[in-house]
């Protein structure tokens, strides 16, 4: 292969390399509870949320990474606690998607209300119906913007509600700082 072309093919990996972006990066010893962590592109969102119209939120927005942690703990009386981090091309990509969650949490968390929350942090508290109770438990969400990135927190089980996420945002603020 000439060296030209060598060169060039160099420099073109190493743009494309440097072009992309860090996930925000999530702790995993704040909650004394297992946790696994992965890595979130478009995709898996997607497919997670089961709603296609994602990909263009995120899309418009300007999505470069995302990461999540999830801690499972069932003899507690918060089953599960998922943390996701999505960073941004720009803070005003993640203001799109953070009004995009306002005017959507029931695709994030189920049918919601919006609770009061601390400083510009939107919680979010699900009630379950008579439908399916041992499949439908209660659950809030928090959600924060910071400069390029969006910070959402999820809490389920049965003291799973908006009292309680507002009381663990100060441990949440560690996780993600």
């Amino acid at each position: 292969m000439p060296t030209r072309t060598l060169l060039a093919v160099v420099s073109v990996a190493l743009v494309a390399c440097a072009e992309q972006a860090e996930p925000p990066s999530i702790r995993a010893n704040v909650f004394d509870a297992p946790s696994r962590a992965r890595v979130l592109d478009v995709a898996t969102l997607v497919e997670d949320m089961s709603d296609a119209r994602l990909e263009s939120v995120l899309d418009d927005a300007g999505f470069a990474a995302g990461a999540e942690r999830t801690w499972t703990d069932r003899q507690s009386d918060v089953w599960r606690t998922v943390v996701q981090g999505f960073r941004f091309d720009s803070p005003e990509g993640a203001h799109t998607y953070l009004a995009w969650i306002e005017a959507n949490p029931s695709l994030l968390i189920g049918p919601a209300s919006q609770v009061p929350g601390p400083g510009g942090v939107l919680v979010y508290e699900h009630e379950p119906d008579d439908c399916c109770p041992n499949k439908d438990v209660p659950g809030a969400m928090a959600v924060s913007a910071d400069g390029d990135l969006v910070w959402i927190a999820t809490i389920m089980g049965p003291a799973a509600d908006a009292k309680r996420m507002r009381a663990m945002l100060d441990e949440l603020e560690e996780i993600w700082n």
